[in-house]
């Protein structure tokens, strides 16, 4: 997992350093699921309660991911509205208007600064800290409920997504993960495309045929993750 971690580490680093220098989807894209995996190694130290983690690291590095989060929402709003043939026009706008905002909010927040910081700590923890058992009870905790409104799904969806990098971490496989969560995430998609076109009849009919997808997933979803996550040391 050490290596995991550090491999997330340039990751990130080498994807912000192309930002700052073009606007190009993919290394956004790439660089938010660089601070995701970070943000599962952080989480598992802090449940270990790893004595060699601040808490401004893992504040700074959620700070990040949320901003990351609402470009990358945009870049995929733009994808699907095209894909339905739907007026882009206000979504290029605000895409527009929203990069150079991220990109001060990452300077600001050091990014830069914070990569360095989780270097220094990955040199830092021991074998007892990165032990999985911890956060996989979390996980089992919170996979122990039922999940059937649009809410629910999408909470499920942010469960698996730690479960898969936990798993991936490990190197354990994690291909049916990813068929999960593709559905989840196409329908919490729709339902965020659905917030700027409202009345589109295509998108709600295609939102509410994932959802009826989506549902039927809830279950394997759930066994499988609870397979896992129960197998680990």
């Amino acid at each position: 997992m050490r290596d995991y971690f550090l491999d997330q580490i340039r990751a990130a680093e080498k994807h912000y350093t192309r930002a700052l220098k073009k606007d190009s989807v993919k290394d956004i894209y790439q660089l938010r699921v660089a601070i995701r995996r970070l943000r599962m190694i952080l989480q598992l130290l802090k449940t270990n309660k790893a004595k060699t983690l601040k808490a401004s690291e893992l504040k700074s590095v959620n700070r990040i991911w949320k901003a990351l989060g609402k470009l990358r929402d945009l870049d995929v709003a733009l994808e699907n509205a095209h894909a339905f043939g739907l007026d882009t026009t206000m979504l290029k706008r605000e895409r527009k208007k929203a990069y150079p905002k991220i990109l001060s909010k990452l300077k600001t927040g050091k990014l830069d600064v914070i990569i360095k910081s989780l270097e220094k700590l990955s040199k830092k923890i021991n074998d007892e800290d990165l032990k999985p058992k911890s956060l996989a009870q979390k996980l089992l905790k919170d996979l122990d409920r039922k999940y059937s409104s649009i809410t629910d799904l999408h909470e499920l969806r942010i469960v698996l997504k730690k479960t898969r990098y936990l798993l991936e971490s490990l190197e354990v496989p994690i291909t049916q993960f990813k068929i999960y969560q593709t559905v989840l995430g196409e329908l919490n998609d729709l339902e965020n495309l659905l917030h700027t076109f409202k009345k589109d009849k295509a998108v709600t009919a295609a939102k509410e045929r994932k959802l009826a997808l989506a549902k039927k997933i809830v279950g394997p979803a759930q066994k499988l993750a609870i397979k896992k996550l129960s197998a680990l040391p």
